[in-house]
């Protein structure tokens, strides 16, 4: 058991010691425990927040860590660090044009390490926007284009809790009406284009409908659901007959899945620096580095066989569809061209 401290203080240097070391779910837990003795005794000081938004960062926590990177900010509206935490967490969140502003006021208040993050996020955006626009040709040869999602769900879960959160802009409190039942969940959101958004939700396991919490703010709605049973892992969100895998993608649990590493990110910057000497078609290889990174490891098989095998000329999401199938047997030239092998090539 923790030895009690008698100030705020001392709670905080031991989170520190265990953020340190790595013991982040320790680190977590003392954090909370500063921050409680500090709103108490009203000693609250704006790195208590600033170093548990970071212990959040660490543990993957983003949605937990923008809001004490606000606080501090309230606190401190010119400490940078909080500025740059609140990036990072928006950006872990593919909120790109929040974590942009982020990082460039954090640049105008002294910080030095936003540089790299405004370049990615303006990268993201680029290639957010063009994957918008992009879909396969349909049978008839005709291009079709996706709009971009008005409202964006994900989800994660502990043992007692289930949290759903929409990414959602600009709306108020008097624009979300939410009805929770034991195996429901009703959404209907007013949206600012004057667009009426609903949604129900089918759930995988039972809640306690009294003890839904919800909050809207500027770029989110958030849902926090009490389970009936505490410690059922929740497979899905939804039960197996309204489960639609597809969705997997936007409504994962937690937040780990998918995220680049720094290794990843620093090859990102290089691409960039190197943009002004692109070849024709290398954009179109851009996108399909950032499709297939962005990928399970079935659909990165079924990315390679596919494209390899026809030549380049088809390009196959589906596994299951690609495994068996010889694409060599199959290939099409354009018009105007011809097929040949590497062994033609090599004589």
């Amino acid at each position: 058991m923790t030895e009690k401290k008698t100030t705020a203080a001392d709670i905080f240097k031991e989170a520190n010691g265990h953020f340190v070391e790595e013991e982040f779910t320790k680190a977590a837990k003392l954090y909370d425990d500063c921050i409680q003795f500090a709103r108490d005794h009203d000693t609250m000081k704006p790195t208590y927040y600033l170093y548990r938004a970071a212990n959040h960062l660490k543990m993957e926590n983003y949605l937990d860590a923008l809001p004490d990177c606000i606080k501090c900010l309230r606190l401190d509206p010119e400490q940078h660090k909080a500025w740059l935490r609140k990036g990072i967490a928006y950006f872990n969140l593919q909120e790109y044009e929040s974590s942009l502003a982020s990082f460039q006021k954090g640049k105008e208040t002294g910080s030095r390490n936003c540089d790299s993050w405004i370049k990615q996020c303006q990268a993201e955006l680029k290639r957010e926007e063009t994957i918008s626009a992009f879909q396969p040709p349909t049978s008839n040869a005709e291009p079709s284009y996706k709009k971009k999602q008005k409202v964006r769900p994900n989800w994660c879960q502990s043992d007692v809790n289930l949290t759903l959160t929409l990414f959602v802009k600009k709306l108020k409190k008097r624009d979300v009406t939410i009805k929770c039942e034991e195996k429901k969940l009703h959404v209907t959101l007013n949206l600012p284009d004057a667009t009426i958004w609903k949604k129900t939700w089918f759930l995988w396991g039972s809640v306690v409908p009294d003890k839904l919490k919800k909050s809207v703010s500027a770029y989110k709605v958030e849902m926090i659901l009490s389970k009936v049973v505490h410690g059922e892992d929740w497979e899905t969100l939804e039960d197996v007959e309204h489960h639609v895998p597809d969705d997997d993608s936007k409504c994962r649990i937690g937040s780990a899945k998918g995220k680049k590493t720094e290794q990843e990110w620093d090859e990102l910057e290089q691409d960039m620096k190197a943009e002004e000497n692109l070849k024709p078609g290398d954009g179109m290889q851009a996108l399909f580095r950032h499709l297939y990174n962005k990928n399970d490891d079935a659909t990165k098989r079924a990315f390679n066989k596919s494209y390899s095998e026809s030549g380049g000329t088809v390009l196959s999401s589906n596994w299951n569809e690609v495994k068996d199938k010889d694409y060599t047997k199959d290939i099409q030239a354009p018009e105007g061209a011809e097929v040949r092998k590497f062994t033609d090539l090599e004589n």
